[in-house]
């Protein structure tokens, strides 16, 4: 019980701190928010040519099995 009120504790804390903009922090999640994007995007990108290799190599299976 002491540990979630710790939790709910931080999480007010830490809105506060972003709707008041202590301590900077809505440069830092701002920051943190574009790395998080620039990460899922490369994510992404990385999926997309895996799909293409696999589909690939499909193609040349299904060639070389007739």
């Amino acid at each position: 019980m002491n540990k979630l009120f710790l939790l709910i504790i931080l999480v007010i804390f830490g809105v506060l701190s972003i709707a008041f903009n202590w301590f900077d922090s809505r440069d830092t999640v701002d920051r943190l928010l574009n790395k998080a994007q620039e990460t899922n995007e490369t994510i992404q990108q990385t999926g997309d040519k895996m799909s293409g290799v696999v589909d690939q190599i499909q193609d040349v299976k299904k060639a070389v099995e007739k």
